[in-house]
């Protein structure tokens, strides 16, 4: 009795989710998502995780015999131009604002370093950006591509079926999880993952004062940060951190049955992870 009970429960939920879901994409999704012609059947996929350095020194090779997707502030690093990536992906709006300096930093080094064809993949909100606009009008060889970052939730035979029109996609908590998802769409049959490490909860611990403190840890560097700033006892950050990573790994978990769906193996080949939906491999 009380599984059929949870049972409704579940139904009447994924049924307020789709159909929030639908209206969202009627409301913001462009329904002509353009998908780039690929030049091989597997990708590479570069997560700025710390252990991209070891695979960098150690299996460039590998990764050069793919097509390779970067995310971030990856530009920045020497690595850019040594491996010249024909796909690279944006997802935080920290990236269309001028006065965040990581973020800024990234763009001028992108748009000032790049000599070959490259694909850049943005949300359509950035296509409103005049400062982003303005940035990549100055390099004649990047191409940007727009998507629909539209989350949509509910049952999973809906929610395929929309991830597949690229209508909408899974909540992407972390950047690798719309770098999977735009992979899957473009029509890569193997995608590996590099410097996927997703160690962030190791680094959490409270100081003296009970404030959040976190190592922002990559591979071209660390920095220590304070997360929060302390209001009161009554409102706990340390369970907005955990509900945070739990919504990451809860993404690829919907984005592991996507990648079955489609036919498409994910191979997580960082040297260190705690993703555990996909296949793990060793180079060697």
């Amino acid at each position: 009795m009380i599984q059929r009970i949870l049972n409704i429960q579940r139904f009447f939920e994924q049924l307020f989710d789709s159909i929030s879901s639908i209206l969202k994409v009627i409301i913001w999704s462009k329904f002509s998502v353009s998908h780039p012609p690929i030049q091989s059947e597997s990708c590479v996929i570069l997560g700025n995780g710390p252990s991209l350095k070891d695979s960098m020194e150690n299996h460039k090779d590998f990764i050069l015999q793919s097509d390779i997707l970067c995310v971030n502030l990856f530009a920045i690093s020497d690595y850019y131009t040594q491996l010249k990536p024909n796909n690279y992906l944006l997802l935080d709006e920290a990236f269309i604002n001028p006065n965040h300096e990581r973020a800024s930093q990234a763009i001028e080094y992108l748009v000032k370093d790049t000599t070959w064809k490259i694909n850049v993949f943005i949300p359509y909100k950035f296509k409103k950006s005049a400062y982003f606009q303005d940035k990549f009008s100055q390099n004649q060889f990047i191409n940007p591509v727009y998507f629909n970052y539209v989350i949509f939730g509910g049952f999973d035979w809906l929610r395929l079926w929309i991830y597949k029109k690229d209508w909408g996609m899974p909540q992407s908590q972390n950047v690798l999880i719309a770098s999977v998802f735009r992979c899957i769409n473009l029509g890569y049959k193997k995608i590996y993952l590099l410097g996927a490490d997703h160690t962030w909860h190791e680094s959490i611990r409270l100081d003296e004062n009970n404030e959040i403190i976190a190592d922002d840890s990559h591979f071209y560097g660390n920095k220590t940060y304070q997360i929060n700033q302390l209001v009161s006892l009554e409102e706990s950050y340390m369970a907005r951190q955990f509900l945070s990573l739990h919504k990451a790994f809860k993404g690829y978990e919907v984005l592991a049955r996507y990648a079955k769906c489609r036919g498409t193996k994910v191979l997580n080949a960082s040297k260190r992870s705690y993703i555990d939906v996909f296949e793990k491999i060793k180079l060697f």
